[in-house]
Parts: structure tokens; sequence; C-alpha cells
């Protein structure tokens, strides 16, 4: 039994969360609607945003990016606690000002856009958005679950992104803003959706928390204690509005598409272009020759013949310049392929068509063409019978013992083919003894048209 005075904690959960007075709440909704009233009349006009698709954009860029900010502490909790939301703090006095800023750019956004950029409010992105956005940060304020709605707050930089590249058009990057929209509105969305649907982790209701607290103040048992379960009410949530984020991932995606397209088409109407600006020219020139009057004929020297030639000549040159650049680049990109490709099948052919794939039988003939050059130095060996180092070299181990003896540790089967092949090809000690006549006494040996006479050392005996 525990007295009144001891308190139990449970992991995750913080029952001493407290938001901040009305009065506060109330101050920071006023003076952030009347600042983006005011931040839209700073930018409109004097800064040249002249259309009305870049006037509709200033104050949500300016949201975005406060909202991104005000996401931070939240987002440092989440990967600091290695993915578990519930190590994500309350923060009350700053979750629940953000969330009244957030309500109050939306209710700016509708009023402003009524009055300046009526063709800028679609009727589902628009209205149905803002106003569907003002019903969920007022039910997470009021369940004290402004820190949940902080966390998801990161997702608004891709719209920072979309907006700074209205404003901006040379700051665009289409790339950019699909990885970041991908990560946050699309990844990150999955993960922490899953995260709330699991009991463990979903955040406990004002009457849940009042119950628990409740508990904790009294006397009690504290084997009759168990973690409450919260409510699911985040994971429902998140779950309805993912369908609106992966349309827009699907319309960024089709974007991509179509200006891959028509960048093709450009890309083909371009070198049709060229192509008919030759034959307009060619076709003037014909036409301009006909139609100029036909006068007597005048005898002129000879060297005006060659002028006219001469000065027709830059014409032509500059009408084959385009066309020769073209197949010049078609030739060079031709040629840089096939020297890639045939470079990578000369690796890939000595790779696997190299030694180790060989048989003895190659070996064996190259060593039998090489042999008939060594008959001037076979002749002579019958001289070196008498050397007493022989009989030394004679007593030696055999290299295919060795090569038996020889440790490969863990062998591939190539190595071990490569290996039989090496043994297989080149003969023993005793072979080459027994090949050049410095064995033991036997019949005469024919090697590649050399004759020797095998006869037997001093330190041997006749068999």
């Amino acid at each position: 039994m525990f007295s009144s005075s001891s308190m139990i904690s449970f992991p995750g959960y913080d029952l001493d969360t407290v938001s901040p007075p009305q009065q506060i709440q109330s101050l920071a909704f006023v003076s952030s609607f009347l600042a983006l009233i005011l931040v839209y009349h700073i930018f409109a006009r004097p800064s040249g945003f002249t259309s009305a698709k870049q006037v509709a954009w200033i104050v949500t860029t300016v949201a975005s990016l406060i909202m991104t900010i005000a996401s931070v502490p939240f987002v440092w909790d989440y990967f600091a606690g290695r993915g578990d939301v519930k190590r994500v703090r309350a923060f009350p006095e700053l979750a629940v000002v953000a969330n009244r800023f957030f309500q109050a750019y939306l209710l700016a956004d509708l009023s402003i856009g009524t009055v300046h950029y009526r063709s800028q409010l679609n009727l589902f992105t628009g209205w149905f958005h803002h106003l569907f956005y003002l019903g969920i940060v007022e039910y997470a304020i009021r369940q004290k679950w402004a820190h949940v709605f902080c966390l998801a707050a990161c997702m608004e930089f891709p719209t920072f992104v979309l907006g700074i590249a209205t404003l901006f058009p040379k700051l665009r990057s289409n790339v950019f803003f699909a990885v970041s929209f991908f990560l946050t509105r699309i990844l990150f969305h999955v993960v922490i959706c899953i995260a709330y649907f699991l009991p463990n982790n979903r955040p406990l209701a004002p009457s849940a928390a009042t119950a628990v607290s409740a508990l904790t103040s009294s006397s009690f048992s504290m084997t009759a204690v168990a973690a409450p379960i919260g409510s699911i009410a985040p994971a429902v949530l998140l779950t309805c509005v993912f369908p609106m984020h992966a349309s827009w991932f699907l319309g960024c995606l089709k974007g991509f598409k179509k200006r891959a397209k028509l960048r093709r088409e450009a890309e083909k109407a371009s070198r049709s272009a060229v192509s008919v600006v030759s034959l307009d020219i060619f076709s003037a020139s014909v036409t301009d020759a006909n139609l100029a009057p036909k006068s007597t004929p005048v005898i002129e020297p000879a060297t005006s013949a060659p002028l006219a030639k001469a000065s027709s000549s830059p014409d032509t040159l500059r009408r084959s310049i385009p066309h020769a650049r073209y197949l010049k680049e078609h030739y060079m990109y031709c040629y840089m392929r096939y020297s890639h490709y045939s470079s990578r099948y000369a690796h890939y052919r000595v790779r696997f068509r190299g030694l180790g794939l060989r048989g003895p039988a190659s070996v064996k003939e190259q060593f039998s063409k090489r042999l008939p050059s060594l008959r001037p130095t076979l002749q002579r060996l019958s001289s070196l019978e008498s050397l007493s180092s022989l009989s030394t070299f004679s007593s030696l181990a055999s290299p295919k013992f060795e090569m038996l003896e020889f440790k490969f540790g863990s062998v591939s089967p190539l190595a071990k083919k490569v290996r039989k092949t090496i043994m297989m090809s080149f003969p023993t000690r005793e072979d080459v003894y027994r090949t050049l006549g410095l064995g033991r006494r036997s019949a005469v040996l024919s090697v590649a048209g050399v004759h020797t006479h095998r006869r037997s050392c001093p330190h041997t005996t006749g068999s």
C-alpha cells in the first residue's frame, strides 16, 4: 500500500501537462492574424509580385516557414528517442501557441484570398482544406495533443520549398521539392501513423489522464495498476489526411512525366526546324533565280564565272553545317558506345575464357612445339653426367609431391581446376631426368626428333 503522497508515473505519458491560459492563446491568435495580413500588404505590391499566383503564396510561404521552425524541438525529441513518439515532450507553451498561429494563418489566407486572389482559392484545396484543418487543430488543443500536431508540422517544409519556387522562379528545383515531399508527407507520415496505431503509443485523452491522476494520488496496490490505453484518434486523423498527400505526390510525378514529354517534343521540333529552315533557304534561292529578269546575253571575261561560284559557296556551307554537326554527334555517340561494349566484352572474355578454362592438351601442345628449339642443348647434356652435383639434384623431392602437399585453404572449383591443369601439364623432376638421360640406364628415348641414351649415375645401380 502507498500513501497519498506517493505518485506513480507511467513512461511515455505526461500527466502534468498544463496548457497556457486562454488569454495568452487568444492574444497569440489575434496577433498572428494581424501580423500575417500586414506581411501580405508589405510584400504584395512593392516587391514586384504581380501575378495572382505569386501573391497567393506570400502568406502561405511565411506560415510554412514558421511552422517548420516550430516543429524542430519535437522532431529532435523524436529522433533522439530513436523513433519513439512517447519520447516527444509536450512543450505546451510552444505547442499551443504554434497551433493557434496555424489557425490564424488558415483564417488569414481565406480572408485575404476572398478579397485579393479569389481565383486561386480552390473549393477543395482552399476552403475545404482550411476549414478541415481548423477543426483538427482545435480538437488537438482541447485534447492536449498540440505536441502531436507540432511533430507533424515538419510536413510544411515542402510547402515552404514550393512557395519559394513560386515567388522566385530562378530558385525552382523540382527534384528537391519531390524528395522533400516524399520524405516528410509520405514516408514520415506513414511511420508516425503506424506508430500512433500501436496501443502503447496512443496519447491519453483528458478524461483518461484525470482518472490516472486520481489513481496515483490515492492509496492502491501496485499490482493493480496497468498502463492505460490512449486514444486512437490521432492515428485515424493521420490516416484520413494521407490520401490527400498521396494525390498531391501523384500529381508531382505526373508533372515530371509531362515535362519530360514536352522536353522531348521540343528537341524533336528543334531538329526538324533546322531542316525546314535549310529547305526554305534553298527554295528561296531557287525562286529568286527563276524570277530574275532575263537580259540580253553579254559577253563577260572568263574570270567572272569563278567569282559567281565563290559567292554562292558560303550559303551552301552554312546550310551543310547543322547536318554535319548532327552526323558528327551521332557518330561520336555510336563510337563511344561501341568502344565501351567492346572493352567490356574483351574483359569478360579474358575473365571467363582465360587460363583457368584451358585444358591440359593445349599446354602440352605448346610445350611440344617449343621443345625442338632445345635440340642442341639436349645433345650436349650427356657430358654433364660426371658432375657430382647431379646426384644431389636427383634426390630432391618431386614438384608434384610438393604441389599435393601445398594447402590452399578454402579453394574454389575454378582454383581446383587451375591446379589440376598445372599438375597435368608440367612433368615431374624424375620425368625430366629420365627424358634428359640422367636417370637409370634404359633404352633410347626420342624427344622431338632428338635421340638420347639413359645412363646410370655413379650413385645408382642398373636394373
